[in-house]
């Protein structure tokens, strides 16, 4: 039943996953980050659901725009990196933390498991769909929101020299 399920996945699915996993890993060690790079992965994530999203009534688009907000609003405020250093070329060090992986694992588990069951339930189809695009704008907002906490780092130094 899973292994069917998982055949029904796009080919890049694995590769985004293995891509995104090996920065989850590689961001529980001290690292140096580029701030450019920061905006990429969010607006990767979140362009993968644009299909979904506007699948969606206007209700629940408004929905996943406000849970896109709280996404920003936590990844700026609660899961932000520590910065270390504020480096020249729009580069940042960056202590080890755990929220990468966390949401890196967090987006693909569960929209995975929802994508199952909206396969093996197809009776529930909308409510899979409005969790899936939920989650798929929470998620990479808060990486969004990360990314604008460093550009806000970023501009604070600036203007201190």
């Amino acid at each position: 039943m899973i292994l069917t399920y998982l055949k029904t996945l796009p080919y890049w699915f694995p590769l985004l996953f293995a891509y995104l996993l090996m920065g989850g890993f590689s961001a529980l060690k001290p690292r140096l980050a580029w701030l450019p790079l920061m905006f990429i992965i969010p607006l990767t994530l979140l362009s993968l659901q644009a299909s979904l999203v506007m699948s969606l009534s206007h209700d629940y688009q408004l929905m996943v725009l406000l849970s896109l907000l709280a996404g920003i609003a936590l990844g700026g405020s609660v899961l932000r990196p520590r910065v270390l250093q504020v480096l020249p070329k729009f580069m940042f060090a960056l202590d080890g933390e755990w929220t990468t992986l966390a949401l890196v694992l967090t987006i693909f588990t569960i929209k995975t498991t929802l994508g199952f069951c909206g396969l093996y339930w197809p009776e529930n189809m909308m409510t899979w769909q409005c969790l899936s695009a939920l989650v798929g704008a929470l998620v990479p907002g808060a990486f969004l929101g990360r990314a604008i906490f460093l550009t806000s780092q970023l501009r604070s130094t600036t203007k201190g020299s």
